[in-house]
């Protein structure tokens, strides 16, 4: 709101699950739990890198105020936008569900 009449352009993108090395590159306590992370985050519809990056490209040449790719993204959208509170304790919910226990709770002492 404060940007509105500047040349200066924001952006929300919600890109949902990507095939990138995320899964694979995430900490965790041992190979073998890092490999089953992995594996968990491969269950899920993975969109082509490529894509993602075209549909975020068009939103920002376009000034779009969002750019939601796939159904997970627009799931990930309408929550913050009813609550955010609430879609971002849902969003971490759903990560404790497939993958380490244990990082999430180190990432919790951070807060």
């Amino acid at each position: 709101e404060e940007l509105h009449n500047t040349r200066i352009g924001v952006t929300a993108v919600y890109p949902g699950a990507t095939r990138t090395g995320l899964a694979r590159n995430v900490q965790a306590s041992s190979e073998a739990q890092r490999q089953e992370n992995a594996r968990n985050f491969e269950r899920f519809p993975l969109r082509p890198p490529e894509k993602v990056a075209r549909s975020v490209v068009r939103g920002l040449l376009r000034n779009d105020a969002r750019v939601v790719t796939g159904y997970d993204g627009l799931a990930m959208s309408a929550m913050q936008r009813l609550s955010p509170e609430t879609g971002h304790r849902s969003v971490g919910a759903f990560y404790r569900k497939v993958s380490e226990p244990g990082l999430f709770a180190s990432l919790d002492k951070l807060r």
